[in-house]
């Protein structure tokens, strides 16, 4: 069993988004990703893996495929399939942002 605080964890950058690892195992990945206002997770995807997201501080703008926007807060919960679909997360709000991403290998 592993047993990490998330606020030891906690660190922002002015430059760029920060990702810091929470776990790793032999089939998912979670980690914990800060965004100061005005910074940007790029587009991106995760072919053969799925995607969930679990705000835990501010606000976020999820953007997937370029055309389905999603308020990212906390008490919301965001899954999605790798497969096919493209995503950016940009914190368009006043304070820090800060959410876990768990990935999930497919078989």
């Amino acid at each position: 069993m592993t047993e990490r605080e998330l606020k030891d964890l906690e660190g922002y950058d002015e430059k760029k988004f920060v990702r810091k690892e929470v776990h790793v195992g032999p089939r998912s990945t979670v980690a914990l990703i800060h965004l100061l206002p005005g910074q940007e997770v790029p587009k991106h995807s995760h072919p053969g893996v799925e995607i969930m997201l679990l705000p835990q501080k501010g606000e976020a703008l999820l953007t997937v495929d370029d055309h389905k926007e999603v308020a990212l807060k906390p008490g919301t919960f965001f899954s999605e399939l790798g497969e096919g679909h493209s995503f950016s997360i940009k914190n368009n709000g006043t304070a820090p942002f800060q959410m876990l991403a768990v990935q999930v290998k497919l078989d």
